[in-house]
């Protein structure tokens, strides 16, 4: 759609600094990295995500203008052990629910100078509304998102995991994360 004379009027008369475009950031996935802490009756373990997407964009220099999404695949969860990484496929229905994403809906700044990330999360099938501290610096251009959620798996549709009646995994896992990259130039 080619824009109006009217359009055209009001770019020209406006600041250039309201036109200022997104920066995109450059994810740095080697000093990036998700994490999920799982607490089982005889077996804590963590499954570290070892690939993922994240589109992060940064409205001009405003550091609680972010938005994003982070899209990820369920077989890029891995704990280090074969076996329990084919059970826990197994366990989330991975044919079925192969990825889930998280969309950023907002920032809020908290009393201690962070900020509360309010969100959607699709996993397993169901979409639900998400909130969790995160801390965010832009320091030249670098900017560094880190966190943790707590994420009950029963909300997403997904049952206790029990095996042999005395192994419990805990349906409450904890997600830690960090994002770090580089802004694009505009």
């Amino acid at each position: 759609m080619k824009p109006g004379p009217t359009a055209i009027l009001a770019a020209l008369l406006c600041p250039l600094s309201l036109f200022a475009a997104g920066q995109t950031l450059i994810v740095d996935k080697a000093r990036s990295s998700v994490d999920v802490d799982v607490e089982a009756t005889f077996d804590s373990f963590v499954g570290h995500f070892v690939d993922f997407e994240a589109d992060v964009t940064v409205e001009g220099s405003v550091i609680d203008r972010v938005s994003g999404q982070f899209h990820f695949l369920l077989a890029d969860l891995k704990t280090g052990d074969g076996e329990r990484d084919a059970e826990l496929y197994r366990w989330q229905q991975n044919d079925r629910f192969p990825d889930g994403i998280f969309t950023l809906v907002g920032l809020q700044p908290d009393e201690d100078g962070q900020f509360v990330a309010n969100g959607r999360l699709k996993f397993h099938g169901t979409e639900r509304d998400v909130s969790f501290p995160v801390r965010i610096k832009l320091e030249k251009k670098v900017l560094t998102v880190e966190g943790e959620a707590k994420m009950d798996t029963r909300d997403y549709g997904l049952p206790v995991y029990r095996r042999f009646l005395i192994f419990t995994v805990n349906p409450i896992v904890r997600v830690r994360f960090r994002i770090m990259g580089r802004l694009a130039p505009q």
